[in-house]
């Protein structure tokens, strides 16, 4: 038998019985064997199924929907933008900070800590550099 959770459970089954040493109590063999039991079913495994996505049409209508004329539809295309482009998740793209933006040449560099606080780098093309630039134009604050 392992050290691991086998043995962690007879010295608790065994300390709630009152006895001074875990195996002298009755329970003990019925639990042990319950525990094998339980750690001998084999895992189930289920089909894998493809994340949801965008089409390209259904993508170049979200990104065409944002009017350009307006402070909030060049904040929304460029969320838009970074969002389908870098696959970002809601809760990154929201807490996108200045400092973690930097455009090389026709390039934006992205820096995210994402779930998990793991970090990544994207590298995204000129238009999603392009809107980014524009809301950076137009915007005064801390975020995105």
């Amino acid at each position: 038998m392992s050290s691991g959770p086998p043995r962690c459970s007879v010295f608790i089954v065994g300390s709630f019985g009152g006895s001074t040493t875990p195996c002298s109590h009755q329970v003990v063999p019925s639990a042990i064997e319950q525990i094998r039991r339980v750690l001998a079913i084999p895992a189930q495994r289920t089909d894998t199924t493809l994340v949801p996505y965008l089409t390209p049409e259904e993508t170049k209508a979200l990104l065409d929907t944002p009017d350009p004329t307006t402070r909030l539809g060049i904040r929304d295309r460029a969320m838009f933008y970074l969002g389908t482009a870098g696959g970002l998740r809601v809760s990154e793209l929201v807490g996108v900070r200045v400092s973690e933006v930097t455009f090389d040449g026709r390039y934006l560099e992205l820096r995210i800590q994402g779930k998990g606080r793991r970090q990544r780098a994207l590298v995204l093309w000129k238009d999603v550099a392009d809107a980014v630039r524009a809301w950076l134009a137009i915007r005064g604050q801390r975020h995105l």
